[in-house]
C-alpha cells in the first residue's frame, strides 16, 4: 500500500486529488494538509512515497515547504511533485527544480497526467530504495571486509557474484583482477576480454587521458563516490556509468585492489539533458511568442490606424473630391494590408495542421516569371530599383507538373521580401536548367542589392514570426510570414531553398523544384482568358439577407441597391425561414454562417424542406476550405468568404440566378 501526501490551502483541490488518484492508485492512502507547516508535520510522522505540493500558498508557500522538506534527513528521499497553475512559466518551474522538486504538474490537474506522474514517482522511489538498500549493504561489506578480512571474503564473494549491481575489482595499477555477472551482461563482454585489461581501455577517449590521474586520487583517498565516465560497450557505444568504491590494503598499507560497483545512469542524463532542452526551448518560445505578439501588434495597428484615421477624416465637411479619394485610396490599402496578415497567419496555420495540399497541373514557369515580374515592375519602379528577370528555358520546354498556385506565391513572396529590403540598386528574378546526379530540377532565384542577412541569421529567418525578433532599427511591414510560408510551400513540391548574404551588400535567394516535364502532345494551350466586368441580371431580383451583423447587412444592401427589386433583411436564422415561407418568389438568399439563434448550415437545411429552386449564397468571415464544402453540403449553391469583393460577389449572382 502506497502513501501519498497532497498539501493545498484549498479544500476543494485536495478533494479532486483525492478523487483521482483513489480511482487511478486504488491501493493508495491518501494523507492531506492545508499549510506548509501542516504537511512537514505531516510528512514526518507519515513517511509517505510521494508529496504533491501546491506552490502558492499563505504563509509558507511551496518553494519553502519544498525547500524545508529537502533539508530534513527524515523527509529529504521524499519524491516531490510541485502543481503549478502556470503551465509554461518555466522560471517557476527552474526555481522548483533547483529546491528539489522532481517533477510538476499544471493546473487545471488533468487526472490523466496526475496519475501518472505520481506512478512515475512511486517508481521511481522504490528503483532509489532498493539501490539504496544495495548501496548500504555493499558499504558494509567493503567496510566489514577491511577491517575482518578473511570472515568477509565469503559473504563479499557471494555478493559480488549475484549481486543486481556491476561489481568490479583493479589493482594497483588499474587492470582488471575481477568482474561480476551483471557487470559483463550490462557491457556486454566475455570474462577473457576483460580481465588482465586496464580499466582506461574501455573508457571514452576523453575519459582515459584522464584516468591516471584519478586513480592516484582515488588509491590515495582510500574511497570514490559517484565519480562519472563513459564506458564502452562491445558494441561500439558508450554508457555514462556513476563508481561507487573503496581501496583495500595489505597489512604493510599497500594498495592491494580496488572494491567498486556502478551503475548505468545513461538514460538518467538524457532525461535530464532533455529537461534542460525543454527548458531553454519553453524560454526561447516565451521570447518568441512576446516578440511576435508584439509585431503582430504593430502590424494589426498600423493598418487599423490608417482605416480609423482616414475615415473619421472623411466625416469632415466641405472635404474637396480629390481629397475624399485619397482617403478612400488610403483606407482600401490599410484594410488590404490587414487583409495580407490575416492570409498569412491563416496559410501558416494550414500548413502546420497538415491541411495544405499540392495540387499538381501543366504549368508554365515563363508565365509565371512573366506574371510576378509584371505584378511588381511598377512598385519596383517607384523605389528607383532596377528591375529585371531571365528564363533559361523557351515556353515548348518551360511546361512542367508542379503545383501552379504555390509556385506563383512562392514567387511573390521571394520578391515581395527583396524589395521590402532594397532601397537602391537592383533585383533580378530568374531561373536555369540543372542536372544534379541525372536527376533534372530548376533552380530559381532572386538576386538584391538590399541590406544583407548577419550570417548567424541566414538560418532563422525562415522559421515562424522570426522578422518580429529584428532589430527596431531593421524592422520592416510584414508579419515575418512570407519566408516561412514559401519554404514550407518548396518542401512540399520536393524542392529546397537557401541562401547566400553579407550585411550591406545583398542577398542571393535559391530554390529548386523537379523539372517533370510532360509530352508534347499532352500540352494543351488554353484559350487567352476573357475578363469581363460581371453584370448583373437585367431584371431586378428579389433578395433576401440573412445577417446579423448590421455594419455587413448595409454593406450588402449598398452594393445590391440597384439590382433588387425587393432586398429583404432577417436579423437571425429564424426570421430568415420565416421570410423564407412568407415570400416563395424570392430569386437569392445571402447567408450568414455565424449567427446567434443557428448557424447558417441549419437555416439552409430547413429552407431547403420547403424551397429546393431558391439560389443560396453562402458567406462567412471563415476562411477554411473546409467551410466550403459544409455550406454546399447544406444546400448552398456557392460560397463567398468575409470580407466580400464586390465584383466576385456580382460574378457569382450573374452565374447562378438567371431569369
Amino acid at each position: 500500500m502506497y502513501k501519498i501526501l497532497a498539501i493545498d490551502d484549498q479544500q476543494d483541490n485536495l478533494t479532486t486529488i483525492k478523487a483521482v488518484l483513489k480511482i487511478h492508485i486504488p491501493n493508495a492512502i491518501v494523507f492531506t494538509a492545508t499549510s506548509g507547516q501542516e504537511g512537514i508535520e505531516m510528512a514526518e510522522k507519515e513517511q509517505p512515497d510521494v508529496i504533491l505540493l501546491d506552490i502558492i500558498m499563505p504563509q509558507m508557500d511551496g518553494y519553502e515547504t519544498c525547500k524545508r522538506l529537502k533539508s530534513q534527513e527524515q523527509t529529504m528521499l521524499i519524491p516531490i511533485v510541485m502543481v503549478t497553475a502556470i503551465r509554461t512559466d518555466s522560471e517557476s518551474r527552474v526555481k522548483g527544480l533547483e529546491l528539489g522538486a522532481d517533477a510538476f504538474v499544471s493546473k487545471p490537474i488533468d487526472p490523466i497526467e496526475l496519475s501518472a506522474q505520481v506512478k512515475v514517482m512511486l517508481r521511481i522511489k522504490e528503483a532509489e530504495d532498493t539501490l539504496r538498500a544495495d548501496k548500504i549493504a555493499l558499504e558494509e561489506v567493503v567496510l566489514e571486509r577491511t577491517y575482518e578480512l578473511k570472515e568477509s571474503e565469503l559473504k563479499y564473494k557471494a555478493l559480488y557474484i549475484n549481486a543486481p549491481l556491476s561489481y568490479q575489482s583493479l589493482n594497483k595499477d588499474g587492470y582488471f583482477l575481477d568482474v561480476n555477472p551483471m557487470w559483463l551482461k550490462i557491457l556486454g563482454y566475455e570474462r577473457n576480454e576483460v580481465i588482465g585489461k586496464n580499466f582506461s581501455d574501455f573508457l571514452h577517449p576523453d575519459w582515459a587521458a584522464n584516468f591516471n590521474k584519478s586513480f592516484a586520487f582515488f588509491k590515495k583517498q582510500g574511497f570514490i563516490s559517484d565519480a562519472q565516465y563513459k564506458i564502452r560497450h562491445k558494441k561500439g557505444h558508450f554508457l555514462d556509468i556513476s563508481f561507487e568504491g573503496a581501496i583495500a590494503y595489505h597489512p604493510d598499507g599497500s594498495v592491494k585492489q580496488t572494491y567498486c560497483v556502478f551503475q548505468d545512469i545513461t538514460e538518467s542524463k538524457k532525461a535530464k539533458e532533455r529537461l534542460i532542452a525543454a527548458l531553454d526551448k519553453a524560454k526561447e518560445s516565451d521570447r518568441l511568442k512576446s516578440a511576435f505578439l508584439a509585431n503582430i501588434s504593430h502590424e494589426i495597428r498600423t493598418p487599423m490606424n490608417g482605416i480609423l484615421g482616414f475615415a473619421n477624416l472623411l466625416k469632415q465637411p466641405e472635404l474637396t473630391g480629390e481629397k475624399t479619394k485619397l482617403y478612400i485610396d488610403i483606407i482600401n490599402k490599410s484594410g488590404m494590408r490587414m487583409l495580407n496578415i490575416i492570409n498569412a497567419i491563416i496559410e501558416i496555420s494550414k500548413i502546420e495542421a497538415g491541411q495544405m495540399k499540392v495540387t499538381i497541373s501543366p504549368t508554365n514557369v515563363n508565365v509565371e516569371i512573366d506574371e510576378v515580374f509584371d505584378f511588381f515592375k511598377q512598385e519596383v519602379e517607384k523605389k528607383a530599383i532596377d528591375f529585371s528577370y531571365s528564363k533559361a528555358l523557351p515556353d515548348t520546354k518551360a511546361i512542367i507538373e508542379t503545383d501552379k498556385q504555390k509556385l506563383c506565391a512562392i514567387l511573390i513572396n521571394l520578391v515581395k521580401n527583396s524589395i521590402k529590403y532594397t532601397d537602391k540598386g537592383s533585383i533580378k528574378l530568374g531561373y536555369e536548367f540543372i542536372k544534379v546526379k541525372s536527376i533534372a530540377e530548376l533552380k530559381f532565384y532572386i538576386k538584391d542589392t538590399g541590406i544583407g542577412i548577419p550570417e548567424n541569421r541566414q538560418e532563422a529567418i525562415f522559421d515562424r514570426f522570426v522578422q518580429a525578433d529584428i532589430e527596431d532599427m531593421e524592422a520592416r511591414e510584414g508579419s515575418g510570414l512570407g519566408l516561412s510560408i514559401a519554404k514550407a510551400y518548396i518542401e512540399m513540391l520536393g524542392g529546397k531553398i537557401w541562401l547566400n548574404s553579407e550585411p550591406g551588400i545583398g542577398t542571393d535567394v535559391y530554390f529548386t523544384i523537379p523539372y517533370i516535364t510532360i509530352p508534347s502532345k499532352q500540352i494543351e494551350i488554353p484559350e487567352p482568358e476573357i475578363i469581363e466586368k460581371p453584370e448583373m441580371s437585367k431584371n431586378k431580383l428579389k433578395i433576401l439577407m440573412v445577417e446579423d451583423d448590421e455594419v455587413a447587412a448595409f454593406y450588402l444592401s449598398e452594393i445590391l441597391e440597384d439590382n433588387a427589386s425587393t432586398l429583404l433583411h432577417a436579423k437571425t436564422g429564424s426570421e430568415g425561414i420565416a421570410l423564407s415561407k412568407q415570400y416563395n418568389d424570392i430569386d437569392l438568399i445571402l447567408m450568414d454562417i455565424k449567427m446567434p439563434d443557428m448557424n447558417g448550415y441549419e437555416v439552409t437545411r430547413r429552407i431547403r424542406e420547403f424551397d429546393k429552386d431558391v439560389v443560396i449564397i453562402a458567406q462567412t468571415a471563415y476562411a477554411h476550405i473546409k467551410d466550403k464544402q459544409k455550406a454546399l453540403e447544406a444546400g448552398c449553391n456557392d460560397y463567398v468568404s468575409k470580407p466580400i469583393i464586390r465584383h466576385e460577389l456580382e460574378a457569382k449572382i450573374k452565374n447562378l440566378v438567371t431569369k
